[in-house]
C-alpha cells in the first residue's frame, strides 16, 4: 500500500491573500475501469496548461522499500487541489494500471485498465452543481469562508511497477490524467464508471516519480532458496550477503519482512540469515535499458563444504544474464527493468563430523606420550590431530572431512613411547547410525587391535573414534641356582630359558651364580605363553634330573593376573594388559644316591 502526494495549482484567475485547506477524507478508487481515451471515443492527447502539476509522490510509512518490474499493486494517494476563480464540474482522477496514460488510452489499441476515483459533493469546496453524484470543484476563493486549497486520500489505485525509460532512472513512475468539465450541461456523471472529459482542453496528463520521502523504486530481483545434504536439514543458518554497484540500492525480503540499503561503498551491503528450505528475495534498483550486477555471496558455513555442492539457476522474467561460483558459493545476476526476475537454489552439502579420541590405560614409562591425527579426508576443518601431555590420560580434537573421501586415522609415538609396549585399539561410533542415508556402526572400526585404520564417512555423519593405549603384558623369566644344594653338579651344567614369542637365552656362570640375562618378553594379552627350562648342550651333557625344578611368579602390575608357584620345567599361563609378571626357575641339586 503506497501514499502519493499530488499537488494540482490552479493558475486561472488571482490568488486570494486568504487561504484554507480542506481536507475531505479518503476516497476509493474504482480499479479496473475503462480508460478516460476509451471513454472520449480516441485519444485525447491532453493539452490543457491551465494546471501546473507539481508530483510529490511518497509511499504511506512502511511500505515496501521495491516493487516487482512489472506486477501491479495498489497505492494511497494524497491529492491536493489548490487556487482558481473558475469552478470545475465532475473532476476525474485517472491513474493507468499497466503503465498507460489514461487520456490516451483506446481499448481497441491498447491495455484499457485505469484505477478511476470522482470527488465527494461536500464539504466545501465540493458541492453538486451538476445534481449528480460526482463532486464538482466549485471557486475556490469566493467561497464563504474562502477556501485556496482541498485535500483527499484516494486509496487503492492500482498501477504497474515500472520506470519511466524516457527520463531513466529506477524510479516507480505512476501515469495519471485529471479530467473535468467547465459547465453544468449534458455531462451527467454516476462514478467512477462514466466520468470523463470529451476535449483536449479539459484534461491533463502526467508521470509522477515515487521519490519523495518514502522512495519505491523498481525492483529486479534473484530468489535464493536454500537446499542441503543430507536434505532436510532445517536447523544450521546459512548467511548471505547482498550489494551492488557504487549508487545502487539493494533490498531483500524475507516472508513480509523488507531491508534495503544503498550502496555507498564497497563495504556496503545487507546480511539475512536462511535455513533449509527457507527463500529469500534479493531486490536491485532496476534501469530501463542499463543492466546492474546483483551480487549475492553465501558465507563460509562450519561444519559445511567451503565449496558449494550446487548452484542452479532459471529466469523468471526476461533472460538475465546470471555467472555462479561454487568455490564462492556466489551469484553475480545482470538485472534490468527487462531483464528482471530469476530463481536460484544453492546447496550446501555438511561435513563430516569426526571426533577424535585418545584414551591412556596406563603407562610404562611416566613419559610416555601419544598423538592421534587424521590425513586425507579431502578439506579438513578445524585440527586434526592430538596429543597427550603429562600425566593426563586423555586428548581429543574434533574437525570435519569431506564426504565421501577416505580419512585415515593414525596413532603414534610421542616422547619416550615405544608403540609396540602397548596395546592400540581403535573403535569408531555414528551418532546417527541406524539413521538412513549415514554411515553404520558395523562398517567401522570396533576395538580393532591397530594403530592406523580409514573410514569414509558420509554427509552429515556424527562420528566418534578412540584410540585406546594400553600396556602390553610384559614378562621376565629369571634364573636361580640354590646355593643350599650346592650349586651346580657340574661347574659346566647350563641351562635353557625359553618363553613363547622370545628369544631363548642359555645361561652363564658357575656353582650357583648366574650370570646371564633374563629372558624378556612384551606379550599379547589373552594369548597363553608357555615358560619352559631345558638342559643346555653342554660338554660333558647337562642332565636336567640331577635337580629339583621349582617356579614361581609375581606381578607387580596392574593386569591381575595370578601365576600359581609349581615343580616342574614347564608351566603356561594367559597373560592381561598391565601385567609386569616376573618369573623365576629355581634348580636344587639332588642328593647323591648311594
Amino acid at each position: 500500500m503506497f501514499r502519493i502526494f499530488l499537488f494540482v495549482i490552479f493558475l486561472l484567475g488571482s490568488f486570494s491573500s486568504v487561504w484554507a485547506l480542506v481536507d475531505i477524507g479518503v476516497i476509493s478508487s474504482t480499479q479496473d475501469q475503462t480508460c478516460l481515451g476509451t471513454r472520449a471515443g480516441g485519444p485525447l492527447n491532453c493539452t490543457a496548461n491551465e494546471f501546473t502539476v507539481i508530483t510529490s509522490f511518497s509511499a504511506a510509512a512502511g511500505t515496501p522499500p521495491f516493487c516487482v518490474a512489472g506486477e501491479s499493486f495498489d497505492f494511497l494517494v494524497d491529492l491536493q487541489l489548490s487556487g482558481s476563480k473558475a469552478n470545475r464540474y465532475n473532476v476525474g482522477f485517472f491513474v493507468g494500471q499497466n503503465g498507460n496514460i489514461p487520456g490516451n488510452t483506446v481499448a481497441s489499441t491498447s491495455p484499457d485498465l485505469c484505477s478511476v476515483n470522482v470527488f465527494p459533493v461536500s464539504p466545501l469546496p465540493w458541492n453538486n452543481a451538476t445534481n449528480d453524484v460526482c463532486g464538482d470543484l466549485q471557486t475556490l476563493n469566493n467561497a464563504a469562508p474562502p477556501y485556496e486549497s482541498t485535500v483527499a486520500t484516494i486509496n487503492k489505485i492500482k498501477v504497474k511497477c515500472q520506470v519511466d525509460a524516457a527520463s531513466g532512472g529506477s524510479d516507480l513512475v505512476v501515469p495519471y490524467t485529471i479530467s473535468w468539465f467547465q459547465n453544468t450541461g449534458g455531462n451527467f456523471c454516476s462514478g467512477p464508471g462514466d466520468v470523463f472529459t470529451d476535449t483536449t482542453s479539459k484534461c491533463q496528463s502526467g508521470f509522477g516519480k515515487v521519490n519523495a520521502i518514502n522512495p519505491v523504486k523498481v525492483g529486479a530481483y534473484v530468489d535464493v532458496t536454500k537446499a542441503t545434504l543430507p536434505a532436510g536439514n532445517t536447523t544450521q543458518s546459512f548467511v548471505y550477503r547482498v550489494t551492488g554497484p557504487i549508487n545502487s540500492k539493494v533490498g531483500t525480503k524475507i516472508g513480509t519482512v523488507y531491508t534495503s540499503a544503498v550502496i555507498n561503498s564497497a563495504a556496503d551491503g545487507i546480511n539475512v540469515s536462511l535455513k533449509g528450505g527457507e527463500t529469500a528475495r534479493f531486490f536491485i534498483d532496476a534501469d530501463a535499458t542499463t543492466s546492474k550486477t546483483l551480487t549475492i555471496t553465501e558465507a563460509a558455513t562450519p561444519g559445511w563444504e567451503s565449496t558449494a555442492n550446487a548452484i542452479s539457476c532459471t529466469p523468471i522474467a526476461g533472460t538475465p544474464a546470471i555467472t555462479t561460483s561454487l568455490p564462492n558459493r556466489s551469484i553475480a545476476a545482470n538485472l534490468s527493468a527487462t531483464n528482471n526476475a530469476a530463481r536460484c537454489t544453492i546447496t550446501n552439502q555438511q561435513s563430516s563430523k569426526i571426533s577424535l579420541a585418545k584414551t591412556v590405560g596406563g603407562r610404562v614409562s611416566s613419559t610416555d606420550q601419544f598423538t592421534v591425527s587424521a590425513s586425507g579426508g579431502g578439506t579438513l576443518q578445524g585440527s586434526a590431530s592430538a596429543t597427550t601431555a603429562g600425566a593426563a590420560t586423555s586428548g581429543a580434537t574434533t574437525f570435519y572431512s569431506s564426504p565421501g573421501v577416505a580419512l585415515t586415522l593414525a596413532d603414534v609415538a610421542a616422547g619416550t613411547t615405544v608403540l609396540n609396549n602397548y596395546d592400540a585399539r581403535l573403535t569408531c561410533t555414528n551418532a546417527l547410525s541406524g539413521t538412513p542415508g549415514y554411515t553404520l556402526n558395523s562398517a567401522m572400526p570396533n576395538n580393532v587391535s591397530t594403530t592406523s585404520a580409514s573410514i569414509t564417512p558420509v554427509a552429515g555423519d556424527d562420528i566418534s573414534c578412540t584410540y585406546t593405549n594400553t600396556p602390553k603384558p610384559r614378562i621376565t623369566l629369571n634364573k636361580a641356582i640354590s646355593a643350599a644344594g650346592g650349586g651346580r653338579v657340574r661347574s659346566t651344567d647350563q641351562f635353557v630359558l625359553a618363553m613363547t614369542g622370545a628369544t631363548p637365552v642359555t645361561t652363564t656362570g658357575t656353582g650357583n651364580a648366574v650370570t646371564s640375562a633374563p629372558v624378556s618378553l612384551v606379550a599379547t594379552a589373552g594369548v597363553p605363553i608357555t615358560v619352559s627350562e631345558t638342559a643346555a648342550s653342554t660338554t660333558p651333557a647337562t642332565n636336567l634330573a640331577n635337580y629339583t625344578t621349582t617356579y614361581a611368579c609375581t606381578n607387580s602390575g596392574t593386569g591381575g593376573t595370578v601365576v600359581t608357584a609349581g615343580t616342574g620345567a614347564s608351566f603356561t599361563f594367559t597373560p592381561a594388559n598391565n601385567d609386569v609378571v616376573a618369573c623365576t626357575f629355581t634348580n636344587t641339586r639332588k642328593s647323591a644316591t648311594l
